[in-house]
């Protein structure tokens, strides 16, 4: 259930409806080649005008190869610096840490990309299963606002689409204090 209908408004402005995954194996669908042959993040950083270091929150919705649908929210804590970049997701159950990033910047269409690829882990000391996972979003702004939106795949297998806003500039530790955040932002 999502936690307010302004959430839920979110996805629909984007005319998401349901994601359909068909999988032949548990392999397919993820995106680890992603980001083969795209340039370094010291090559591309400078050309980037907006700082996304900081806290992002919004939601996802991710549909499972027996077509199981999932819809949470989620927090991405963003370490970005003109060397490197680290991204931490927080839902309620689940933390994933980054493990290879690019933030792109196309001047051809002014298209600004956040890819990575990251593993995580559930909170649950009796869940040893590790995935993987690849994301592929876009920034752009609405109202002046920055926001990513885009695509992500996972080995479980399963994929889906989140859709987050900045809401700090500064690194939020937890997700329930990103969660309160937004929701101060929200009234």
């Amino acid at each position: 259930e999502l936690a307010n209908s302004k959430s839920k408004n979110i996805l629909d402005a984007f005319n998401y409806g349901k994601i359909q995954a068909k999988f032949k194996n548990k392999s397919e669908g993820l995106a680890f080649s992603i980001l083969n042959n795209q340039p370094h993040l010291n090559e591309v950083g400078k050309d980037i005008p907006i700082n996304i270091n900081g806290t992002w929150f919004g939601e996802y919705l991710s549909i499972d190869s027996k077509g199981i649908e999932y819809k949470g929210e989620i927090a991405l804590i963003i370490h970005y610096t003109d060397k490197s970049i680290e991204i931490i997701s927080r839902t309620e159950k689940y933390m994933a840490h980054s493990f290879s990033e690019s933030f792109i910047y196309n001047k051809k269409n002014k298209n600004r990309k956040l890819i990575y690829l990251y593993s995580q882990n559930g909170f649950d000391i009796h869940n040893d299963i590790i995935r993987k996972g690849a994301s592929d979003l876009e920034l752009f702004f609405e109202n002046n606002s920055p926001k990513l939106l885009g695509d992500f795949w996972t080995n479980s297998p399963s994929k889906g689409r989140l859709i987050v806003i900045k809401i700090s500039d500064k690194h939020l530790n937890s997700f329930t204090e990103a969660q309160k955040i937004n929701a101060e932002k929200s009234n």
